[in-house]
């Protein structure tokens, strides 16, 4: 798929997820990652209104960010890790029509994942 909203057309955002640079990382118990993500909404099909971060792998996002309304956003983070396994860090970013971090209607999410290896 292409990486450029304007080239992949729909109305998701994409987004992309890295951890330390690459899609993959194997890391030492109590070692930290940074993340980074990079996310863009279609042009005429809203704004980026919120992030949410799940970093442990296990579906609960415990990061949730409103964003300044934008149609493109870079955002970084670290977490560190003090249980080995094997979780795959995920980031959910939503758009919404009319760039009202605040309501829930007319909402559009789209996630992208990195597995992270904890030794």
């Amino acid at each position: 798929m292409p990486d450029s909203a304007v080239y992949r057309g729909g109305v998701q955002p994409v987004v992309h997820v890295s951890v330390d640079g690459g899609r993959r990382v194997d890391i030492s118990t109590g070692a930290g990652a940074a993340m980074k993500v990079t996310a863009e909404a279609l042009p005429g099909a809203g704004k980026i209104v919120r992030i949410q971060w799940a970093m442990d792998g296990d579906g609960t996002y415990e990061i949730d960010e409103v964003a300044e309304p934008s149609s493109q956003l870079t955002l970084e983070r670290r977490h560190t890790y003090a249980d080995p396994g094997t979780p795959f860090v995920t980031v959910r970013v939503s758009t919404q029509r009319d760039a009202d971090p605040e309501t829930l209607f007319a909402r559009v999410d789209n996630l992208a994942r990195a597995r992270i290896a904890v030794r």
